[in-house]
């Protein structure tokens, strides 16, 4: 789904009436690293059949960082949609 998101993501920055930004570099990069994370997060939980302390270290973290980079990317998309003061009410 991660890899679909991001294709999709890369085809509409592309069209003709979206302006390339820096805000939207940024988003588009956080968006790559967030699936890597995830597909990390998925090799790791893969990776042995007996769980180590180490694998789930491993997978945890990875889990984590990718939650972290998926909440800035979307929040990097919603400043893009609706301006760098969205949040203010």
């Amino acid at each position: 789904m991660g890899v679909l998101t991001l294709v999709a993501g890369w085809v509409l920055a592309t069209a003709p009436f979206v302006e390339a930004t820096p805000s939207l570099a940024s988003h588009r990069w956080t968006g790559v690293a967030a699936v890597a994370a995830t597909i990390g997060a998925a090799l790791a939980s893969r990776r042995s059949p007996v769980q180590s302390r180490r694998s789930l270290v491993v997978y945890r973290g990875a889990l984590f960082g990718a939650a972290v980079l998926v909440a800035i990317a979307g929040h990097l998309g919603a400043a893009l949609v609706w301006g760098p003061d969205f949040l203010k009410p």
